[in-house]
């Protein structure tokens, strides 16, 4: 009977050891589920905030072209600057004016072939179309690399002819567009520009710029008789006035603060590119281009005749969108995003805010 009863307490001893033993593990197993399940959370939060930053020469239509990408998360709305000119790449300026869109939006500069940074290929014939083309190729990586559907797009001065034909051709791309210094019509623009010029400076009593103008061949039918330097000599006339960019300074501040950019050719490739592309430009006309498929926004500076914003107001009346909105910025000329930039950061937050 004794070692009966020692065998089942035995029985009974090895039972609850199991149990005990059991529910030991269980314990313990629950107690690592709570302390890795907090690391896998901050790992996944971690990745979710992986920052965008990086540059990278990017081969576009045969042709290396410098990308710059500014953003705290890869997760955030991606926009692509899209610079004017031709030839005047937007990078220094981004970097410098417009940092308080980095915290909510990926920012990405190009800088076009030919200029600031990106390679150069002289040989080949330039058209709008060669930069569309590079511009929608641009796209594609942007889209693929950031696991996105669409982008936004943003055009400035030249950079609006690129934008505005890459939103009318390509609108499953793209979640809106933005235009600033919207092109519209070099010609009536520029006619409009001229009057303005000479109005101001005889109001001035300033005969010699009135002179001045008016030694620029102009025809309102083909625009520069004297091509592109007799336009770019129009443009610096304007400047005493103030009517093309407002803010004359923030651009030299830029390109000076920052050394890559500093020691570039700056004024070579546009009289180079803008010769090769005059034609073209002076041909663009979108006045009766009025359907677009995705949002438009245009942000134009009160004070802007570089691109005749009494023009482009007209023009934008015009249009049909799904959703458009214009935008005055009242203290800038010809570029509202350099010269009012914390306007507009606010503006470009309320345009993804609405579409996204």
């Amino acid at each position: 009977m004794a070692k009966g009863r020692i065998l089942i307490n035995l029985r009974t001893l090895l039972n609850l050891l199991m149990k005990r033993t059991t529910l030991f593990f269980a314990l313990w197993g629950l107690m690592l589920i709570l302390l890795v399940a907090p690391s896998c959370n901050q790992a996944k939060n971690k990745q979710a905030v992986v920052s965008a930053d990086t540059s990278l020469m990017l081969p576009l239509n045969g042709v290396d072209q410098y990308v710059e990408i500014h953003g705290k998360s890869t997760k955030n709305p991606v926009l692509l600057f899209i610079h004017g000119g031709p030839a005047w790449p937007a990078t220094p300026m981004i970097r410098s004016r417009n940092q308080n869109l980095f915290e909510d939006i990926t920012v990405v500069c190009w800088d076009q072939r030919n200029c600031g940074k990106s390679k150069s290929d002289t040989l080949v014939p330039l058209n709008i179309d060669l930069y569309i083309s590079d511009a929608h190729e641009l796209t594609q990586f942007l889209k693929s690399r950031f696991h996105t559907d669409k982008i936004y797009i943003a055009g400035h001065s030249w950079g609006s002819v690129i934008g505005l034909n890459l939103a009318r051709k390509y609108p499953e791309d793209y979640a809106a567009y933005i235009g600033m210094g919207q092109v519209i019509n070099l010609k009536k623009g520029d006619q409009i520009a001229r009057d303005r010029m000479c109005q101001l400076a005889k109001e001035a009593g300033d005969e010699g710029t009135v002179k001045a103008e008016e030694a620029i061949p102009f025809d309102s039918e083909k625009g520069y008789t004297g091509g592109w330097n007799d336009m770019i000599k129009h443009r610096i006339l304007m400047v005493k006035y103030r009517i093309n960019d407002h803010d004359t300074i923030y651009e030299n501040q830029a390109i000076a603060k920052y050394d890559d950019y500093k020691a570039l050719d700056w004024v070579g490739p546009v009289f180079r590119d803008g010769n090769k592309l005059f034609s073209a430009l002076m041909g663009t006309d979108f006045t009766r281009v009025t359907e677009f498929k995705i949002p438009m926004y245009i942000m134009a500076g009160r004070y802007d005749y570089n691109t005749a914003n009494p023009l482009v107001a007209e023009w934008f009346k015009t249009i049909s969108a799904p959703k458009k909105e214009f935008f005055w910025f009242e203290n800038s000329g010809h570029s509202p995003q350099w010269e009012e930039p914390e306007r507009f950061g606010e503006a470009v937050r309320k345009i993804v805010r609405s579409t996204n």
